[in-house]
Parts: C-alpha cells; sequence; structure tokens
C-alpha cells in the first residue's frame, strides 16, 4: 500500500487503476481492509493497481474533491489521462464484488492502453 501521491504516480506511469479507500473506524471499514488486503483473492489482480488509503474527514480537501460523504468508500480511479477520472465508488460489498469492479476496471484501463501505444506507432 502506497500513500496516494506515490499510489497517482504509479497509476500515471503505470496507466492501472488506483484504489483509494476512505475509511474511519467503523467495522464495514474492517471489511473493506480485510478484502483489500487478501491476498488469496487473486495475487494477479493486485499486481495491476495500485492502492492507498485516507481517513476520511468529511470536510476534508480529498472529500470534497472526490464527493465522498461517507466511510469506507472505495474510488476507483483512471489516472492515466492528464486528469484523474472516477470510474466508480463503491460503498458497500463483498469480496466477489469488490474483485469484480476492479477486473472491470483493469480491463478497460488495458483496453485504452493498448490504443494508445497502437496510435504511437
Amino acid at each position: 500500500m502506497a500513500n496516494p501521491e506515490a499510489a497517482f504516480t504509479a497509476g500515471k506511469k503505470d496507466m492501472i487503476p488506483v484504489l483509494i479507500l476512505f475509511f474511519d473506524k467503523g467495522p464495514r471499514t474492517e471489511i473493506f481492509e480485510k478484502i483489500l488486503n487478501d491476498r488469496s483473492i487473486d495475487q494477479k489482480l493486485w499486481e495491476k493497481v495500485t492502492y492507498a488509503k485516507i481517513e476520511f474527514k468529511k470536510d476534508s480537501d480529498e472529500a470534497k474533491e472526490w464527493k465522498v460523504t461517507s466511510a469506507p468508500t472505495l474510488l476507483i480511479i483512471d489516472n492515466g489521462q492528464d486528469k484523474p477520472k472516477l470510474l466508480k465508488a463503491v460503498r458497500s460489498g463483498n469480496s466477489q464484488s469488490l474483485q469484480k469492479e476492479v477486473q472491470v476496471a483493469i480491463k478497460k484501463l488495458e483496453k485504452e492502453k493498448e490504443k494508445k501505444e497502437k496510435g504511437a506507432k
């Protein structure tokens, strides 16, 4: 897990999704953290994303920027463009649904990366 700035840098450099978890001390956050730290889910999946956590504070600049109103909230962000773009905000779910959301984001960015590479040739 990286700090948010490092996660955004890695996401832009590698054109991989950035996962940002806005967390609090509640039990739902614990569930999200267990899922995000469960390396038995699909090791290859975690190699294709970068992940950071931000403590949720309702009036923080980060919460306002991303329109996060409660915790836990997991943001799936495309940072491969000039400006970071929110792909999905996930506020609840289980291991399978979270994994599916992340896989969708990975596939989308892989397709965009392929198009970009083909256009550069």
